[in-house]
């Protein structure tokens, strides 16, 4: 191989090397800068301080606040999409908690204010496809 070629051959490589290094470097700032986004409009939504959980996937963020003014204590949360910032899902708990249950659904436990004996259940599970609120036991029971 000539002197010459070898030189161009290793502008080209350098070349290359630091267009990949300027993609990776773009897309990791793409990625805080989405994050910073979804904190904001959780914030926004919310109140400040909040708590958070991402999915196993990382593209669905939980997001709740416990307001302490109330009494009952109420519970506020929703659910976003990481990427884009939109809301897919939100309620509230009366002295509840809530957590992921799996992939694309949450657990939430919802007292009520007046005990229904016809209704005993305060443990549900959020479908976030459907949107559907199902009782998930009887284990329930206050």
């Amino acid at each position: 191989m000539k002197a010459g070629t070898r030189i161009k051959a290793q502008q080209l490589l350098i070349f290359t090397m630091c267009l990949c290094l300027v993609f990776f470097e773009s897309c990791s700032s793409q990625k805080q800068l989405s994050a910073i986004k979804v904190d904001e409009v959780i914030s926004e939504f919310l109140g400040s301080p909040f708590e958070s959980e991402t999915n196993s996937s990382n593209d669905l963020v939980l997001a709740w606040r416990l307001d302490k003014r109330n009494k009952p204590e109420i519970l506020r949360y929703a659910v976003w999409e990481v990427k884009s910032g939109q809301q897919i899902y939100s309620g509230t708990a009366l002295q509840g908690k809530v957590k992921w249950l799996d992939e694309m659904s949450l657990e939430v436990h919802d007292y009520p204010g007046i005990i229904d004996d016809q209704n005993p259940l305060y443990r549900y599970k959020i479908d976030l496809k459907t949107k559907s609120k199902t009782p998930l036991s009887e284990e329930n029971r206050l």
